[in-house]
Parts: C-alpha cells; structure tokens; sequence
C-alpha cells in the first residue's frame, strides 16, 4: 500500500468502532428475533469491511492477519455476531487466495470489494463434523460442469448469501485428492436450505442445513478441478486464528461491563467492587484476557512473517475460546441474579462464548491437533 500503514489502521480501527457502536444497539434486538438486522450489513459493506481481506489486485484492502485480528476483536467487544459475519468474509477470501481456479476466485474476490456480497462455506455434513475429511456430499463430472447430491449442515449465513462455497468429492479423482470447492449462487436449483437450526447463543447469525440436490455447477465455478482440500485446511489456520481474537474480544466486552456495574451496584452499604473477592476475580479475568491476547497475536504475527503456524492457531482458538467462556460466566456471577436475565448483555455474552468453543473445529480437536503438532516437533 502506498499510504502511511499507521493512517490506514487508524481509519479502519475508526470504522469498526462506528460499527461496533451500531452492533451494540441493535444486538438485544437481534438476539431476541433470531434476525440479523440487514443494516448492519448494510454499514459493512459501506465502510469495506467485506473486502478486509480481498488483495489490493482485486480491488480489497488486503490487511495483514494481525489488523485482521483486531478488527474481530473490536466488533465482538460489542455484538459478537457482527464480528462473526466480517470475520467469515476475511476466512472465505483467504480460501479464494489459495484456490487454484484463478479466473473464478478472483471474480469472487471482486465482487466481494467492490460490491461487498455476502459470502458463505458449507462444508461440514451430519456425519463429518470436526474430521471435515469424511465429507460426503458428491460432485459428478458432467458435460459442461458437476452434478452435486449431499447434505451440508451448520453453514452460517447461507441463507444470507451472495456466494456459497460448497465443498464436495468430485467422483472421478482418487479419495485423497477428490474434495473440491464449487462457487454456488443462490437461488439456484437444487440448492435447497432444509432447515434453520434454532441455537443457545449467536442466535442472530443464520445457522442452515443445505440438501444439494442434482444442483448442476458449471465447470468454470469449481475452484479446484484436482481438489483443493490441502487449501481448504491452510484457511481453517487463519480462521481460527480470527476466532481467538473474537473470543478474546468478546471475553474484553463482559469484563468492562461487569467491571462496570461492580463499581456502580450497592450491597451491605457498600459497592461490590470494594469486596476483595470480587477484586481477585476481576484481576483474574483481567489476567486471562491479556494472555489470550498476547497468544492470539503473537500467532498472527507469525502469520504475517510467512511462518508455519498452525500449532498456534490451535492453541489459540481453544484458550481464547475456554477464556471468554471463563470470562463471560463470570461476569454473569458478579452482577448476580441480574446477570442471568435480559436485561444486562453478559447473559448473551456467555450464550455466544459456548458457541466459540464449538464452531471452527471444537476445542477438544485443538487440543488434538496441538499435542500431534508437539510430539512432531519434540520427539
């Protein structure tokens, strides 16, 4: 980039925080309806948050992973769901980096620039969860294109969606080679969403079962004619190193609030915040945010250098993600019965942190990947 970096962090760091602001007074609505409110993407895609990650070639900004980072932790210091959409639009432009089908890809990362379309991936199935290599859903080589059956299910926003990259075996390669991505624009026939699952937390971001049924993708929108799954796995690296950042922003927003109301509620004449039990617990949370942060971007830095970091994409996503869990319970202790109900966010907070430790790989498969990634390197 030709700017001063420093300038260009300062004005996108400007633009989250109006979105973030925006997010927060929407976000009880949201929750409460199970609707994401379209005006936020609508300031999304006004303020270029789509095309965060989109090369300068294309059209995008092509920030760094370390800004990236921190854009997902400013918004989910305030609405978690708004940092989950800009956050799936950075992880499906790295994967459209890596695709080996350039002529589409980068049609894609266009239209995500310049327009700001709402992309999504289906990937996992009912039976191919966290092992994503078990996939499948089919892609049968037909004359001018693919012909695609399966089952796709917890696809975020595919209901939403401009662009859904489908993930399927394509029947003629081999196993270890078949699965590939198709660029798939709903509505189209046989792309059916069969169900909207109903969630404990993130209720406002779209959660779709998909049935392919014979949809017929043309030739030129498979990314990967001889598989791309290799790809398809470097981008669940940044991913879930976009995730830690959420979880830590995410964990930041309870803490002030609990922060907050501790200083401002009364008990026994005086304010819970002059409890020295409360005192320890506030330090601890503290403590355990700032040591998230320190892991999560010192994984994206390595990111950003070129170096393998994928043990610390793993560690990161399942400590970020057990600390915000952590954080938000406790946030919901310290402001008492208030806590669990509505009227105060961190009741949300905590729905949304159980999610976190979930999605993107559950953190039991972190933990996993970590270990074999250390005995490689130790033994």
């Amino acid at each position: 980039m030709s700017a001063n970096p420093d300038s260009i962090d300062t004005t996108l760091l400007e633009s989250c925080a109006r979105l973030a602001e925006e997010a927060r007074g929407l976000a009880k609505k949201c929750d409460a309806e199970e609707a994401y409110d379209p005006r936020l993407w609508d300031t999304v895609k006004s303020l270029g948050l789509a095309g965060l990650c989109v090369p300068e070639a294309q059209g995008g900004a092509q920030v760094g992973t370390t800004l990236f980072c921190r854009v997902c932790e400013a918004l989910a210091v305030a609405d978690t769901t708004t940092s989950t959409l800009v956050h799936l639009q950075g992880n499906n432009a790295f994967l459209l980096r890596g695709a080996p089908n350039r002529a589409t890809a980068d049609r894609v990362l266009e239209e995500m620039a310049a327009g700001g379309i709402l992309t999504a991936y289906a990937l996992t199935e009912p039976g191919a969860g966290s092992d994503a290599a078990r996939i499948q859903a089919t892609a049968r080589p037909e004359a001018g294109g693919y012909v695609l059956n399966g089952t796709k299910c917890f696809s975020s926003w595919a209901n939403m969606a401009d662009v859904v990259l489908v993930f399927a075996r394509i029947t003629t390669l081999p196993a270890r080679e078949a699965i590939s991505c198709f660029v798939v624009r709903p509505p189209a026939k046989g792309f059916v969403i069969s169900r909207k699952e109903k969630k404990m937390g993130l209720r406002a971001s779209p959660l779709c079962e998909i049935s392919l049924q014979d949809l017929f993708v043309p030739e030129a929108d498979c990314l990967g004619p001889e598989g791309l799954f290799r790809q398809a796995l470097a981008s669940l690296d940044y991913s879930r190193v976009g995730i830690a950042a959420m979880a830590v922003g995410l964990a930041q927003g309870a803490f002030e609030y609990a922060f907050r109301y501790v200083h401002e509620r009364k008990a026994f004449g005086q304010a819970v915040a002059d409890f020295q039990g409360v005192q320890f617990k506030l330090a601890d949370m503290a403590t355990d945010i700032e040591a998230a942060r320190a892991l999560t971007m010192k994984c994206a830095a390595e990111a950003d250098a070129g170096r393998p970091f994928s043990k610390l994409a793993s560690m990161a996503k399942y400590h970020a993600s057990d600390v915000a869990m952590r954080v938000t319970t406790d946030a919901v202790q310290l402001l008492g019965g208030h806590g669990y109900t509505g009227e105060h966010p961190v009741e949300r907070m905590m729905r949304d942190a159980k999610a976190i430790q979930i999605f993107e790989g559950a953190n039991e498969l972190q933990r996993m990947l970590t270990f074999r990634a250390l005995r490689k390197e130790l033994a």
